[in-house]
């Protein structure tokens, strides 16, 4: 499951015995067998990483947790929308042209596109998100 050899496996093992002083496998010539301290290390290890597990599990399957990766489009990268989305530490920015934008939201690299204008976007949801308009000030 681990992607590793058994000697890799099993030497990392006894090298982590040999710096904490404490056998936590008895070995023979058919496998191992776990001695006393090595039961209460698996014990824990288990109820750890089992618990850790799960509540990982959960935590993204309730979208309470993860990554949120949204797109820019370059004129937008600046100003107050800037500063709110920067504010959020589990997203990551990305500020690029229009088109790139556009191929990294149908590949999947990017969760969320904001973008001035109109976009063809192929099997996407569009929402408007404000409506200004372009005032011209002079004297």
């Amino acid at each position: 499951m681990l992607g590793s050899q058994q000697s890799s496996l099993s030497r990392r093992i006894s090298e982590f015995e040999h710096d904490l002083g404490v056998p936590f496998f008895e070995r023979f010539s058919g496998g191992v067998r776990p001695t006393r301290p090595g039961r209460d290390v698996l014990r824990l290890a288990r109820t750890i990483l089992g618990g850790a597990l799960i509540a990982t599990a959960r935590s993204v399957h309730n979208s309470e947790t993860g990554r949120l990766s949204v797109g820019f489009c370059t004129s937008l990268s600046d100003g107050n929308l800037q500063a709110s989305y920067l504010s959020s530490s589990s997203a990551s920015r990305r500020a690029r042209s229009r088109t790139r934008l556009a191929a990294a939201l149908r590949n999947g690299a990017l969760d969320l596109l904001i973008v001035t204008g109109r976009l063809p976007l192929l099997d996407n949801k569009a929402m408007a998100l404000w409506s200004e308009g372009v005032l011209v000030a002079f004297s």
